[in-house]
Formats: structure tokens, C-alpha cells, sequence
């Protein structure tokens, strides 16, 4: 069973704007943060629009994975370097959304060419969302929520269908 990547990573966009995660390490990643580093950089990445996003703006993909890419961490990391943790979070988002969504295999990304071509960084990325997922904390919630059980059931999926196919039909698959 695999949950529709697209809508975990548009929930979990919703949530850091409206609530706020808490890191395992302490960090938070929440509105404030967005609107601070977006703030910083005046725009020039172009999604600081995509912090006030209302009503069926939140049923678009491309805002959400713009929101969570991996230049919103690198310009994390240049203008707060004591926020690591919420850019490798940020970082790790994209990462994850590229394993989940890749599909074609000259893509310019390698995590988004589809497990098999680049597989052992790809199950190193789900490996790590696996152990965020479980351990990172939905505003002041202790329980998991549907969207990250939705994360975790596919992740859980897409490792035991590479294991299926490399025991069917060899480790080169």
C-alpha cells in the first residue's frame, strides 16, 4: 500500500504552517522560521507567497515542494548556520519527495530516477524520513498522525517491494 506522495508532502506543509514540527533535536520548523529566512533572501527564491497559502492554493503540489526544497535549506543554512537541524529537516523533505515521486530514469536528480538506479542513496534518504517521521512531533501532538503513518506505511512499502523484486529477480533489479 502506498499513500499519494504528493498529498503527504502538501499535509505536511499545511502543518508546519499552521502548527509547527518539533525536531528530535530540538529545532523547530514552523511558519515563523519560513517567513524569516524567506524574508531574508527578499524573495528571490519566489515562494514566499506559499507561506500565506489559503483555501484550494493548499491542494497544489508545486508550492509545497517549493516550500520544502532543497534551495529553501541552503538558503536556511546560509542565513541561520545555527539552524541545521531544521535545514537538514527541509533538506530531508526534498530528499524523501524525489524517492517517493521519482519516475523517470534520466531525471536530472538521481533520487528521483526511480528506486534500482540510485538505490543505495534512495534507502538511505527513506531510512532517515523513517526515523524522523517517528520521532519528530506535530505541534504540541505525542501521537502519530494519519499523514505520518501515511509516510511511514509507504516507506515500509517501497523496502519490501525492492526486496520482492531483487528476490524474484536478482540483485541487479
Amino acid at each position: 500500500m502506498f499513500a499519494d506522495a504528493p498529498h503527504l508532502l502538501k499535509l505536511l506543509r499545511n502543518y508546519i504552517l499552521d502548527e509547527g514540527v518539533r525536531l528530535p533535536g530540538g529545532g523547530q520548523v514552523n511558519k515563523d522560521l519560513m517567513m524569516d529566512v524567506l524574508g531574508i533572501d527578499g524573495d528571490k527564491l519566489g515562494v514566499k507567497s506559499h507561506i500565506e497559502v489559503k483555501g484550494q492554493a493548499r491542494q497544489k503540489v508545486r508550492p509545497a515542494a517549493q516550500l520544502l526544497s532543497s534551495s529553501v535549506a541552503t538558503a536556511l543554512e546560509m542565513f541561520h548556520p545555527e539552524k541545521k537541524e531544521e535545514a537538514d529537516f527541509v533538506r530531508l523533505c526534498d530528499s524523501v519527495f524525489d524517492v517517493l515521486n521519482g519516475h523517470s530514469p534520466g531525471d536530472a536528480k538521481p533520487l528521483k530516477r526511480g528506486l534500482g538506479h540510485a538505490d543505495f542513496p534512495q534507502l538511505q534518504v527513506l531510512a532517515e524520513f523513517d526515523q524522523l517521521t517517528q520521532t519528530m512531533q506535530i505541534g504540541t501532538r505525542t501521537a502519530l498522525l494519519p499523514f505520518q503513518q501515511g509516510f511511514l506505511m509507504s516507506i515500509k512499502s517501497i523496502r519490501e517491494l525492492m526486496e520482492d523484486a531483487k528476490a524474484r529477480f536478482g540483485p541487479g533489479t
